[in-house]
């Protein structure tokens, strides 16, 4: 299963490939940062979700963002310095390990997510 997430400043948007997009307003603009940490834990939220009541079993589910700063510290190739993206990392981290799940880096142009929002 590939999931794709995208942000603007009021919201973000997941696309679960093959299914219509989810975009979700957010109650006050956000940072860009803030707003592609957000996208992400709604998809892992969303794909938790999924996993656990009807993803079969062995599956993998792979994630997709254009943002190189949440793909790489995520996935522990650079430090996050930013106190306030500390906790949003954390979290990522903390609820991909159960999903055994990938996050990778796509061009903007390749994202279904940001498509959606442009």
């Amino acid at each position: 299963m590939n999931i794709y997430c995208d942000s603007g400043l009021k919201e973000c948007c997941i696309v679960i490939e093959g299914q219509d997009p989810i975009v979700m307003a957010y109650d006050e603009p956000v940072t860009v940062n803030v707003g592609e940490y957000t996208a992400l834990l709604y998809a892992l939220g969303i794909a938790r979700a999924i996993r656990f009541s009807s993803l079969p079993r062995g599956e993998r589910i792979s994630f997709f963002s254009d943002s190189q700063v949440v793909v790489k510290q995520v996935n522990g190739e650079w430090r996050c310095r930013k106190q306030h993206l500390i906790p949003l990392l954390e979290e990522a981290k903390k609820l991909m390990k159960p999903l055994r799940a990938t996050l990778t880096w796509v061009p903007r142009e390749k994202n279904l997510a940001g498509l959606v929002l442009e």
